[in-house]
């Protein structure tokens, strides 16, 4: 397989003070959980389709961010996640394959269930601290390709796991913020 380079420009909280809004940076940069930020904003009707989860190679960045070398097998999962019916955030997580089996996280099992809860739920997870970017659009699912979407990603460690969780936030998310 072949990879595409990809120019993802990641950046931290300070470098994007003036270019984004105040809405924007409330859900972009909020390092609560975003499973439970959006059940709330959606008055409990939150919902995860799986759209894969697989072993498979990551992207260079992804690699990158990982602090792994490339060309080692890697566990993704590819979710949108619904609020009131409608899709607001495509998710996708990796991790390396290799450090899920020697583990007691049984991610390759868990569903439909929201990977947040999971996550927050267990104290020994630390947080990196998020970055934000315009998610090429090539990347997103072939039915949610829009142009100039904020993503965020951070990862999640403790000392058995690195889960790098990425969050793209759909046009339908930002129309339900502004109330259309």
């Amino acid at each position: 397989m072949k990879k595409t380079a990809l120019n993802i420009d990641w950046s931290a909280e300070v470098l994007l003070q003036h270019k984004i809004t105040r809405l924007e940076r409330d859900w972009l940069f909020n390092g609560a959980s975003l499973t439970h930020r959006l059940t709330q904003l959606s008055n409990n009707q939150f919902s995860v389709e799986v759209l894969s989860a697989s072993r498979q190679l990551a992207r260079e960045d992804e690699y990158q961010k990982l602090g792994i070398t490339s060309e080692k097998q890697c566990w993704v999962r590819e979710v949108l996640l619904y609020g009131a019916n409608e899709a607001w955030v495509y998710a996708r997580t990796v991790a390396l394959e290799i450090n899920l089996n020697h583990t007691h996280y049984n991610l390759n099992n868990i569903g439909s269930k929201p990977l947040g809860a999971i996550l927050f739920s267990d104290d020994s997870f630390k947080r990196t601290p998020l970055e934000v970017a315009h998610y090429p659009m090539s990347l997103l699912p072939t039915n949610q390709q829009y142009p100039n979407l904020w993503a965020r990603r951070s990862s999640f460690i403790n000392n058995e796991v690195n889960v790098l969780v990425q969050e793209i936030f759909l046009p339908s998310f930002w129309q339900k913020l502004q109330g259309k």
